[in-house]
């Protein structure tokens, strides 16, 4: 129904790329898996060996000769568009008067939720519900005593968990607008989506 639903984290700092693989491996049994996303830097071949030339933090990931084949994970570069996904993410967090909740089946939901970590359920959501929270931008300079910001995050923020979150939403379609009703062509609004009409049209006799 177009929901999106962070039910687990893995989060676990200064760790071996051996121990992530067995660790995310023991999580994801019994689980299927369209695709697996992972920030694109990894890609980059960046590491280099006698044994295997240059290779990439991804590779030490799909590696089936020096590890266990059966931790191999196999990531797709996720899309790293921080002012895009930025927006998506709060597109879906926005709550919708008329959508019902997937959950309680009430009226006004939002498309985005988070199952929170309890005594019964210790693998929930925690880390990336306190980052995504605590995210700001980076703070340039000052005017008139007013602080400035640029479009970038804050670097001394937290944002291993957050990321995750940012490249999964950025792998979903953008939130559907609701059709608005037809105004009245002798109003500003009624002159406005005819613009918009003819625009539409001439983009898709272009793009034929």
């Amino acid at each position: 129904n177009g929901n999106v639903i962070f039910y687990r984290e893995y989060y676990q700092p200064n760790a071996l790329i051996s121990t992530h693989r067995q660790h995310i491996t023991e999580l994801s049994e019994y689980e299927t898996y369209e695709f697996n996303l992972a920030d694109p830097s990894i890609f980059n071949a960046t590491m280099q060996n006698s044994k295997k030339g240059r290779f990439s933090v991804a590779d030490e990931y799909r590696d089936v000769v020096e590890q266990p084949a059966h931790t191999a994970l196999f990531w797709n570069p996720a899309d790293n568009n921080e002012l895009g996904t930025r927006n998506r993410i709060n597109e879906y967090l926005k709550v919708d008067p008329h959508r019902v909740h997937p959950f309680t089946h009430e009226l006004g939901a939002p498309r985005l939720f988070f199952v929170t970590c309890t005594a019964e359920y210790p693998q929930g959501c925690v880390h990336v519900l306190r980052q995504t929270r605590s995210q700001r931008r980076e703070k340039v300079g000052t005017e008139l005593g007013r602080p400035i910001f640029s479009d970038d995050r804050d670097p001394n923020v937290p944002d291993h968990a957050y990321d995750p979150l940012r490249y999964c939403i950025a792998s979903r379609p953008p939130v559907a607008i609701t059709a608005p009703t037809k105004a009245a062509a002798n109003t500003f609004f009624g002159a406005q989506q005819r613009l918009a009409e003819k625009q539409r049209r001439e983009l898709g006799m272009r793009r034929r």
